[in-house]
């Protein structure tokens, strides 16, 4: 009962803050104005390297790509989606779901980057069919321009975000 009251207090205080910040009331950082989009040189396609090269990648797979994303007798789902679910050798009955994807702000708000980024994790999750996540993992890059007490802020509000 406590997990509930918690999960809607958080979802309470993100609803606030969101509304809060699209309404117009979003100051900027403490050390100043800050554009998070003004850090990201390549976007989208131009991040990904070329279609050659991934195939190249891909041959090593021995994957049929015809046949898109198949479900095996075991309940895996494999290469074809947004997520793969993964049977555990040490727990036969138990499943690995993951989901991986790569993103780059689209919005000057770090807070509300943090938010988009964990929304679009969890919704390839729960497209699977999961509603319950023990762990997630977040690899966080940051721009070499982001420097000292504006990369710890940037930092530390998308973390506050993704949370």
């Amino acid at each position: 009962m406590d997990n509930i009251k918690e999960l809607k207090f958080r979802e309470l205080s993100y609803r606030y803050e969101v509304q809060k910040r699209v309404n117009g009331d979003y100051q900027d950082l403490e050390s100043g104005p800050f554009f998070f989009t003004d850090y990201t040189g390549l976007k989208g396609c131009g991040c990904k390297i070329s279609r050659e090269k991934l195939n190249e990648f891909l041959k090593t797979t021995q994957y049929d790509w015809k046949e898109g994303a198949q479900v095996g007798s075991d309940g895996s789902v494999g290469i074809g989606l947004d997520s793969a679910i993964v049977p555990l050798k040490a727990a036969p009955n138990l499943r690995m779901v993951q989901s991986t994807d790569f993103f780059y702000p689209i919005v000057d708000d770090p807070f509300v980057m943090g938010l988009i980024t964990v929304s679009n994790v969890l919704s390839d999750l729960y497209a699977t069919g999961v509603y319950e996540i023990d762990n997630m993992l977040m690899l966080l890059g940051v721009a070499r321009d982001l420097i000292g007490d504006l990369r710890l802020e940037v930092v530390s509000k998308f973390m506050a975000g993704f949370h």
